[in-house]
């Protein structure tokens, strides 16, 4: 019961860790995700905020989406964001 009134009372937007919230990413944030059980840096190209999707793109120009709860990190975007060692 007490699982369920968090659930309800979760605002729209949020992960499921209450860390990110899907307006926060914006076209050029720099985010690390999990994806297959390994993380990957990238760069923000889109955000689904219908579906709570982020679209990314990596180090060698491939872009990808997950949903807002395989981001791991999100910070302001930088050049060098991409050629540093993750």
């Amino acid at each position: 019961m007490f699982l369920e009134k968090i659930e309800d009372d979760i605002p729209n937007g949020w992960d499921e860790n209450f860390c990110f919230n899907i307006v926060d990413f914006t076209t050029g944030s720099a985010v690390i995700v999990t994806k297959n059980g390994a993380r990957e840096k990238g760069i923000v190209v889109s955000a689904d905020y219908k579906k709570f999707n982020v679209s990314y793109r990596n180090d060698v120009g491939t872009t990808s989406t997950v949903h807002i709860n395989s981001v791991v990190l999100l910070q302001d975007g930088s050049k060098e964001w991409l050629s540093k060692p993750l």
